[in-house]
């Protein structure tokens, strides 16, 4: 009597027909854990040879005990979009929920929206990036929607959705280094002066205050009334305006740094009592609809100033000044070169600018004010020489 030959655990023959003659294929299964704890058991079938039904139980044996396991599921890309965003909404600022909730619904749903989340890999998330290059998005763009796509793969790998973040290895589109102008004093000057003509006070008191305080866009327009402190010339940042796919959004500070209490300058605070005299005036004129929102800085009826506007409307003021063109976050580098060629301590200038350490402040910087080389130069020499 034959012996029936005995199979590897887990490994199972069976007989087919296949063109016309029965051949042997093997099915190959293991035990896997579920959400709730309990263990299934998955199979694969139509193995062509033993050893290879047998070395794909093994491999998925070691990813369970080594905890790169995921159980398989059919969840799409945009389906898993659809229950991370609410997943994060509450632990992130509304302007950052804002731009993930955008990236997914015009960009990724639409173009990988139907891949199966396990499916998904690094070859197919570098083409998706060159897809939206080829579709007219700038490098810096698709570089956003990279950081969204990766947050949400990272919190799916977390989760043991999957088992790697395949955005992690995907090749990104080189952004070129927007160029750092500024200008020295004497055109800071000239611009400003330009502006002190005109019978609309606020562009003046806006882009000065940027000037002298190094403080972003965001910032500047986020500012209320009440973070002024006339009596003592200081102000305190506590929030920022931002654009966010059109509409405008007030969100928290930048970093943790970046909220601080910046000291003024006597014609700073001149010109914004000056300013604030002229808005009560405008308040006064509107009556019951002016817009109670206590910002600094005004769309004429109290409401919010759009960022894109004060950007568009910054290039034109430059423009009719007959000064270099910048860009209006130039004016924060400018504010931040101006004050180092000053003299300002280091510190001081990173603290004023809300700079995460001082090494951000003086490997920006540096190249720009060349006369602190020299004044470290001679300082040294004092020292050694003397300095008779």
């Amino acid at each position: 009597m034959t012996e029936k030959k005995k199979h590897p655990e887990g490994v199972y023959p069976r007989s087919i027909r296949r063109k016309g003659r029965v051949v042997t294929v093997y099915d190959a299964s293991y035990e896997a854990p579920r959400i709730d704890g309990r263990r299934r058991k998955v199979m694969r079938r139509g193995f062509a040879g033993e050893d290879e039904a047998i070395a794909w139980r093994d491999a998925q044996r070691v990813g369970v005990r080594s905890g790169g396991y995921v159980a398989p599921d059919r969840v799409t890309v945009g389906q898993y979009l659809d229950e991370w965003l609410p997943s994060i909404r509450a632990s992130v600022r509304p302007s950052t929920f804002e731009s993930y909730a955008m990236h997914a619904r015009v960009h990724l749903k639409p173009r990988i929206g139907d891949v199966r989340l396990q499916a998904l890999t690094v070859e197919g998330v570098s083409r998706l990036y060159g897809d939206l290059l080829d579709s007219g998005l700038s490098a810096a763009s698709v570089r956003r929607i990279h950081s969204t796509l990766r947050r949400s793969l990272r919190d799916a790998r977390r989760s043991g959705r999957v088992v790697r973040n395949p955005a992690e290895d995907a090749r990104l589109p080189q952004v070129p280094t927007p160029d750092m102008n500024v200008w020295n004093a004497s055109t800071v000057r000239r611009f400003l002066d330009s502006l002190s003509t005109s019978e609309d006070e606020q562009p003046h008191t806006l882009f000065g205050l940027m000037i002298a305080t190094g403080m972003r866009r965001g910032e500047v327009l986020g500012l209320s009334w009440s973070e002024l402190d006339f009596d003592h010339a200081t102000l305190r940042v506590v929030r920022t305006l931002v654009s966010v796919n059109g509409k405008i959004l007030a969100s928290e500070p930048k970093t943790k740094r970046s909220r601080r209490t910046i000291g003024l300058d006597e014609r700073t605070v001149a010109l914004l009592r000056r300013h604030r005299v002229r808005q009560v005036e405008r308040r006064v004129a509107w009556g019951k609809a002016w817009a109670e929102t206590d910002l600094v800085f005004d769309d004429g009826r109290g409401g919010a100033l759009h960022p894109d506007a004060v950007s568009k409307r910054f290039a034109k003021l430059v423009k009719e000044a007959g000064v270099p063109v910048i860009r209006l976050h130039d004016l924060r580098h400018t504010a931040a070169t101006l004050m180092l060629s000053a003299g300002v301590a280091a510190k001081i200038a990173s603290e004023r600018l809300g700079h995460s350490t001082i090494a951000v402040t003086m490997d920006t910087y540096t190249a720009f004010v060349p006369s602190l080389d020299a004044d470290a130069a001679a300082r040294t020499a004092d020292l050694i020489y003397g300095s008779g």
